[in-house]
Formats: C-alpha cells, sequence, structure tokens
C-alpha cells in the first residue's frame, strides 16, 4: 500500500483549488493546461523563467498535496512570451 494519499477529486475539482494555490503562491501571470497520457490525468503550470527565483516550490508542492493528495501536477519554466501566447 502507498504511503501517499492518492486524489479522488474529479481532475476539474483539482484544477480549480490548484488554480487558486497559483495565485496564492505568485504574483506572475501563469497557464494552467490539463491532459493525459497513458499514466493518466495531470495538470501542466506554466510560469515565467522570471518566477523560478521567486517561486517557493518546496511550499507549493506540501500545499498541493494537502488539498488534491497525490495527483500529477507538473511544473515547467519557459519564456514571458510563451506564457503570454498561451493566455490569449
Amino acid at each position: 500500500m502507498s504511503k501517499f494519499k492518492k486524489s479522488k477529486l474529479p481532475i476539474e475539482e483539482q484544477e480549480k483549488l490548484i488554480r487558486s494555490l497559483i495565485v496564492d503562491k505568485t504574483e506572475y501571470a501563469y497557464h494552467l493546461k490539463k491532459g493525459s497520457d497513458d499514466g493518466g490525468s495531470y495538470l501542466m503550470i506554466y510560469l515565467p523563467e522570471s518566477a523560478r527565483e521567486d517561486f517557493d516550490i518546496n511550499g507549493f508542492r506540501e500545499d498541493r498535496y494537502k488539498l488534491v493528495g497525490f495527483s500529477r501536477v507538473l511544473i515547467a519554466f519557459v519564456s514571458e512570451d510563451y506564457v503570454t501566447d498561451l493566455n490569449k
């Protein structure tokens, strides 16, 4: 048996909770995208490269686990132009 608490929330509910968490954790623009692959559903967060130094990734991971349990939430630091294009 896994020591991790697996999320029983639908991906749409996880998305809402993660979106509110991102807003609390950063002032930078971001893009949140749902996706799926052979491993199941996941959420992908795109943050600008300039947010890398200010973003508390360990704090985010702890809070994410408290909100949605063990689910795949990926973070990518990309160019600001990329985030802007995704948000159009």
